[in-house]
């Protein structure tokens, strides 16, 4: 087994996540005066560059999506999020991460120099665009790009309950597939 076989532990998964969206989504503390009640706001605009993307793409594949894909619950990270507030919300950043990258317009063909040489970000775009594709298809239940119109495995439980969160954030109520059930293409 290598590398693509470990799925980390949720708990790992939620850390390693928080700590890379207390950089693409910060908070605000504020502080209520006269009754002196301090605050956390939440900034809607995501700071997410174009030297990020390789960092997020690696979240995707190596911690979010192996335990996503993987039939035992235990291993999900994403299920311990739904039944806290805190967790909500990482899941809602999440989602706002992904479906902001995806949409954020790039000036195509781009070049950025790196340590390893001239890197095309068409080509980092492309490899996260695919990333999160497949992994917003196994939440939306979808399908996996390689299994369209077959069954996905994202379901039962609280998993049944992160469907319908991510539908609700993502999809419309007017979608034609939009029907609280499977949602199809």
């Amino acid at each position: 087994g290598g590398v693509e076989d470990y799925i980390p532990p949720p708990a790992t998964a939620s850390i390693m996540t928080v700590q890379f969206l207390f950089f693409a989504c910060p908070s605000v503390l504020r502080k209520k005066y006269p009754e002196g009640q301090i605050t956390i706001e939440h900034i809607n605009s995501l700071v997410l560059e174009v030297q990020d993307m390789p960092r997020w793409a690696k979240l995707i594949r190596y911690i979010l999506c192996p335990g996503v894909r993987n039939e035992n619950l235990d291993l999900d990270p994403i299920l311990p999020w739904i039944q806290t507030n805190e967790g909500k919300r990482r899941l809602e950043k999440i989602l706002c991460v992904c479906v902001s990258s995806i949409s954020k317009k790039q000036k195509p063909g781009k070049r950025k120099s790196s340590p390893k040489g001239s890197i095309a970000v068409d080509d980092i775009f492309s490899e996260y665009h695919v990333l999160v594709d497949s992994f917003l298809r196994v939440l939306l239940w979808l399908g996996d790009d390689n299994t369209v119109g077959q069954k996905c495995n994202y379901s039962g439980g609280s998993r049944d309950m992160i469907h319908q969160k991510c539908q609700s954030l993502l999809m419309q109520s007017t979608c034609p597939s939009h029907s609280g059930n499977h949602a199809t293409l």
